[in-house]
């Protein structure tokens, strides 16, 4: 009992450098923008509020974009249970425990992996720990990049569940084949970007230790393989369903060719294996740490390692090579099948170079564990020649990293190559003492791990900055605090072609945008604000609008239509700059931010005559109520009541209490007709998609809790049977 807790207290060493800063957000040193924030928080907010004031979970946001499906968006996370910590208490903190708490998860998977992989105990702990502390795990958090760090720990319970898989035998096994199939559909439901990667990685594998039974045993591989991707995708269902029918109304569907491999790992990058990146982006990050490179040389030219850790050492390669996207043809053309033409950003396949160096220094370490304990001969096999080159090759990168470090007038140049050039020597020396046998197992082991861990904590302590949430949520011109106190009572929206009002400020001061940035953007509301805003979007873009450098100047000169905008709610317009317009009246500037009231604005709803323009021949303006999901309208007929939200499938209307027929006015927002007289209508937002794939789902979870039943029955069955 005691060495498990040890165990499980040793897990927790990487993220204790987390600790002194759960009460603040990360960021990459001197960033002034993070995902976190950005995406994440004002989905949160809005979900804890809707909950807590209303007692509903939300599946459709009005925060930006002039509303949009919440329930579709996986950085929402509303179908990933372990994420629901972080909505259950206060921010930051929430956010952190829940990511310290999913690393450690991780940990724990590589340590069963390992172990099941036939490691020994400390080797096995030794690669648990180099993966949670892998430094492109920290330097995403840096960036904000939430759900990618609630899915890549899954990994290796990924692939533990395909080894325990393929070693099912008997009865009491059976169940056991289609694990790995649900710990997919956990992945796709954390982030469904990862599931891609981490699924084709585990095929790999099942296929690289399938035994070879001829045609007979690759239909059965097959068969698995497929029944698998079938279980995946009935457990992540509910996020799938509604996902598929978002991205195919996006702008995502719509990426021009090549626009999906943007930051393209450059091959000159590769030297961060070797030398950290500090404070570089997130993207290249891929610094595996010192010791763990000098252990990845011994596997690499000892044979008998390369057989046992042969499938990591190939995944390293593969993962290289195609993280560098548009700079290798081959990598280029596979991210361009169908399928992973919608995943964006190679690099994001360095998380599986990160994992398989950590698996592979605990192969390393395992050898020469064994060798001192003597359960092996030694470090035989290698030859005077392999020997020679490896030598050489660590020889050449230590004097690479002393000589930028004499020769270059760049501070972080002369840290990040003097850094590298030293773990490199400390982890070559380590192994060289353990070849001469110059200590005991237990003391290598420790060593290792001790350097391991200085090295990767040391990186990831640099590649970090803190800032409270005072900090993070300023507000620094007032413009946001303005409109909350100065904007009116009736419901209204902001666009700023600007960036003027982040979102996550706006999402905190309760203002709705009719501008955001988001992965997924209805591909008719992007049509709809290139006229209203006067901004063309060429290609694919995560902001609306587009900003190709600087986003306070940008847009700089463009004029926007302020009746357009006036039909989306849009009452202000805030710029960092001026803008000439008679439709526009500055108001207020604060700071560097200018605030027009835009006299084209119409109300949140209106009924109008139904046989002239958009926005015109208005009769009456209908008093609004709005709930999570559902908003009410108290107005009078006869005319076209509009509702200046977008019209997407699972909005339903009724009038009266009676189903009616809503309409997609000027092919955008959200109507009804109505009869002569006083009506109440009500929009309800309850999306099939969304149903049908919970339903799936449920009906998927149910499976692995009765398989897993006969599974436990079965061995049980078998043990009282011997």
């Amino acid at each position: 009992m005691m060495r498990r807790v040890l165990l499980a207290a040793s897990l927790a060493l990487p993220v204790l450098i987390l600790l002194p800063s759960w009460g603040r957000y990360p960021f990459h040193p001197g960033s002034v923008y993070s995902d976190l924030l950005i995406s994440h928080y004002p989905n949160a907010l809005y979900i804890q509020r809707s909950l807590t004031e209303n007692g509903v979970i939300p599946l459709w946001s009005p925060l930006i974009l002039s509303g949009y499906p919440l329930a579709a968006n996986p950085l929402a996370g509303l179908y990933y249970p372990p994420g629901w910590l972080a909505l259950a208490l206060p921010l930051p903190w929430g956010f952190n425990l829940a990511v310290a708490l999913h690393l450690m998860w991780g940990g724990v998977g590589m340590y069963l992996l390992l172990r099941a992989e036939g490691l020994a105990e400390r080797a096995a702990l030794f690669g648990a720990l180099l993966f949670e502390a892998m430094p492109k795990l920290y330097a995403h958090l840096g960036a904000g990049h939430l759900t990618l760090l609630y899915a890549v720990p899954w990994t290796p319970w990924l692939f533990l569940a395909e080894k325990s898989a393929a070693g099912a035998a008997g009865e009491a096994g059976k169940a056991r084949w289609i694990a790995p199939g649900f710990v997919l559909g956990v992945i796709a439901l954390a982030d469904p970007r990862w599931a891609a990667y981490a699924g084709l990685a585990w095929l790999a594998y099942a296929v690289w230790h399938a035994p070879r039974a001829g045609w007979k045993g690759l239909a059965g591989l097959c068969a698995r393989g497929a029944a698998n991707l079938a279980a995946a995708g009935w457990t992540a269902a509910v996020l799938l369903l509604p996902l598929a029918e978002y991205t195919r109304l996006s702008t995502r569907a719509y990426m021009l060719p090549g626009e999906n491999l943007i930051d393209s790992l450059p091959p000159a990058q590769w030297l961060g294996l070797v030398y950290p990146y500090l404070r570089g982006p997130a993207e290249w990050a891929m610094y595996p740490g010192g010791v763990a490179l000098t252990l990845f040389a011994l596997v690499v030219f000892y044979a008998r390692l390369r057989r046992r850790a042969g499938f990591w050492v190939a995944l390293i390669v593969v993962t290289l090579i195609l993280a560098l996207g548009r700079y290798f043809a081959p990598a280029a053309w596979l991210l361009e099948l169908p399928g992973l033409s919608l995943l964006r950003v190679p690099p994001r396949a360095l998380f599986l170079t990160g994992m398989a160096f950590a698996i592979t220094a605990a192969w390393g370490l395992d050898v020469l564990l064994a060798a001192l304990e003597g359960r092996e001969e030694g470090i035989t096999g290698v030859g005077r020649k392999k020997a020679l080159f490896l030598f050489t090759l660590l020889a050449f990168a230590v004097l690479l990293g002393l000589a930028v470090v004499v020769l270059v007038d760049s501070p972080r140049a002369r840290l990040q190559f003097g850094w590298g050039a030293v773990a490199l020597m400390l982890g070559a020396g380590l192994i060289g003492a353990v070849a001469r046998r110059k200590m005991t197992a237990r003391w290598a082991a420790a060593l290792f791990l001790g350097l391991a861990l200085a090295d990767l904590s040391a990186v990831n302590v640099v590649g970090l900055e803190y800032r409270t949430p005072c900090e993070a949520i300023d507000d620094p011109s007032g413009a946001a605090a303005y409109l909350a106190l100065h904007g009116g009572e009736e419901p209204f929206r902001v666009y700023s072609p600007s960036y003027s009002i982040p979102q996550h400020i706006a999402a905190w001061y309760g203002l709705e945008l009719a501008d955001g940035v988001d992965p997924l953007i209805l591909a008719s509301y992007q049509g709809f604000m290139e006229a209203a805003t006067g901004i063309e979007q060429v290609g694919y873009s995560v902001t609306l609008p587009p900003f190709a450098d600087d986003p306070a100047v940008d847009h700089r000169g463009v004029i926007p239509d302020a009746r357009r905008l006036g039909l989306l709610n849009v009452k202000y317009v805030a710029a960092e700059y001026e803008i000439v317009s008679e439709d526009l009246r500055l108001i207020a500037q604060k700071g560097q931010t200018r605030i027009y009231e835009n006299l084209k604005a119409l109300p949140r709803a209106w009924v109008q005559d139904p046989a002239v323009k958009l926005g015109q021949g208005i009769r009456s303006t209908p008093v609004v109520y709005r709930r999570p999901n559902r908003v009410t309208l108290e107005a009078g007929g006869p005319g076209l009541l509009v509702l200046a939200e977008v019209m997407y499938p699972g909005w339903s209307v009724r009038v009266d209490g009676q189903m009616g027929e809503i309409e997609a006015a000027g092919g955008l927002l959200r109507a009804v007709r109505l009869g002569p007289g006083r009506h109440v209508v009500e929009f309800a937002f309850a999306p099939l998609t969304v149903f049908v794939g919970a339903g799936l789902s449920g009906a998927a979870w149910l499976a692995a809790l009765i398989l897993g039943w006969l599974s436990r029955w079965g061995r049980g069955h078998a043990s009282r049977a011997s």
